[in-house]
């Protein structure tokens, strides 16, 4: 009985012994990962100021964003009426055109009667120069 309970003494410790070196490489990995856990938390807290700075940033772009989309906006609107302003000068261009065309038309028609007024004026005067000389010859 005494070398049984001598063996388990022995066996008990180096069980002992065996989760004191296990206890001690826990306690190791315990200094590691309490190191990870600091850094960690550091790289969180980095990242949670990075993320505010970043979401304020956002917030401008999309004032920024709606900025420009107001003023596209108003410049669309500018142009809009701009090409409705020029479509209707071309119409009232266009309608000058041929009022001018129209009036240049009418000016060429009085030119040619006037022309045929003429040439019939002048057919007549020298009809009547021929008769006066006719008439001078016959009285002469």
């Amino acid at each position: 009985a005494v070398v049984s309970t001598q063996s388990q003494l022995e066996e008990t410790a180096g069980d002992i012994s065996s989760l004191k070196s296990q206890l001690k490489d826990l306690g190791q990995q315990l200094v590691v990962l309490s190191g990870e856990r600091e850094r960690f938390y550091n790289e969180n807290c980095k990242l949670k100021v990075d993320n505010e700075r970043l979401c304020g940033e956002k917030e401008l772009l999309i004032a920024k964003v709606e900025e420009v989309k107001a003023v596209r906006d108003t410049l669309e609107l500018d142009i809009e009426q701009q090409v409705a302003e020029y479509q209707d000068m071309m119409k009232c261009c266009a309608n000058l055109q041929q009022e001018n065309m129209d009036y240049i038309k009418d000016l060429e028609d009085s030119a040619f009667q006037l022309n045929e007024k003429t040439a019939q004026l002048e057919q007549a005067e020298k009809r009547k120069k021929y008769r006066l000389r006719l008439c001078v010859d016959t009285t002469a």
